[in-house]
């Protein structure tokens, strides 16, 4: 009897053991943060035709984010006021692909009407943003191996820039995706090591229309094209729960 009661120690202890050590590492922590969350991610495609058949693909799944990204992600939640002592601007600074600086307008701008009723000022926010659609979004390839960085604002080499198509849009329980694809069709022999998308913007109190990039990818295998080649790129951002 003793025996069994030994042998039945042995053999529970381990597992109250090996059970209390998964409790205390999976029940989150006031410093520790919980498990699961949503994301957001970035695949590009990049497909390469000669003579319509495909001949190479090149898949990515990174998170080429460029700070640019982020603070345009940002404008989202900009609190601005559209009040006449509080301006409709938003704070946000981006790079251009030219290195400039440029102050982002947000959503609205401000504007001063008068009306023939009254000789008081009021203001009036209109929209000054740059619609997201194909003209508005550009996807360019380039030659640069370069490693990505967060800081890139242009590709490191570019070859070539056309505009993307419409902005495509999937929904299911459980991700949405946002896709825009542009085609290159090559007409020098060239080596593709880089891709990136770019979006037009409007810059505050000037209004000038700008261009920044928000995403580079640099491809870990090149596509090596020669002229007649057509060249695809997809970019799907996913953004799941």
């Amino acid at each position: 009897m003793v025996k069994m009661k030994r042998t039945y120690v042995l053999i529970i202890f381990p597992l109250l053991l090996a059970l209390s050590i998964n409790m205390l590492f999976s029940v989150p922590r006031a410093n520790q943060p919980y498990r699961h969350f949503g994301e957001v991610r970035v695949s590009v495609l990049v497909e390469q035709y000669r003579d319509g058949q495909l001949i190479k693909r090149v898949y990515e799944k990174s998170d080429p984010f460029t700070e640019n990204f982020a603070k345009v992600l940002a404008m989202i939640f900009y609190n601005g006021s559209p009040t006449a002592t509080k301006s409709c601007y938003g704070p946000v600074v981006v790079t251009a692909i030219d290195g400039t600086t440029r102050t982002l307008c947000s959503s609205f701008r401000e504007t001063r009407e008068y009306t023939s009723t009254t000789a008081m000022a009021t203001w009036d926010c209109i929209c000054c943003e740059v619609p997201f659609y194909a003209k508005g979004v550009k996807i360019y390839i380039g030659s640069s191996s370069a490693p990505f960085s967060p800081s890139n604002y242009s590709l490191g080499s570019p070859i070539a820039n056309a505009s993307a198509s419409e902005v495509v849009v999937t929904y299911n329980t459980t991700s949405a995706n946002f896709t825009v694809s542009a085609s290159f069709s090559i007409s020098s022999d060239v080596t593709i090591r880089e891709v990136g998308l770019t979006r037009y913007f409007r810059e505050e109190y000037s209004e000038d229309i700008f261009e920044a990039l928000l995403l580079r990818d640099v491809l870990s295998s090149p596509i090596n094209a020669v002229a007649g080649d057509t060249v695809t790129v997809t970019y799907i951002i996913t953004i799941s729960g």
